[in-house]
């Protein structure tokens, strides 16, 4: 008994001094952007729902790389910005987008 209340006195006390006593003001949200949610650019999803491509940069210039979501840094690059030639002048990679096909 006498440790459990042992194990309840410190977990008490260890929230307690968790919490944070610092204000938070209109300036931290707004100007200095604080508590601003992050997020991640540059990615879409696919219709399979397994997967997820971004562009990356490369040596060359952009290419459009497809990643999983389930296995971290399995990649295969779709297009290269190497083969992106056309006429004998490179083709930069602004924007894409898959068929519904």
């Amino acid at each position: 008994m006498k440790f459990l209340k042992l194990v309840a006195l410190l977990l008490v006390i260890s929230t307690a001094n968790a919490q944070s006593s610092q204000d938070i003001s209109l300036e931290d949200i707004w100007k200095n952007y604080k508590f601003y949610a992050r997020s991640i650019n540059g990615i879409r999803s696919m219709s399979n729902g397994l997967n997820f491509t971004t562009q990356e940069r490369g040596k060359e210039g952009i290419n459009l790389v497809k990643n999983s979501y389930k296995e971290t840094g399995a990649k295969i690059t779709l297009i290269d910005a190497t083969d992106l030639i056309f006429d004998g002048n490179k083709i930069a990679l602004e924007e894409y987008e898959f068929s519904s096909d």
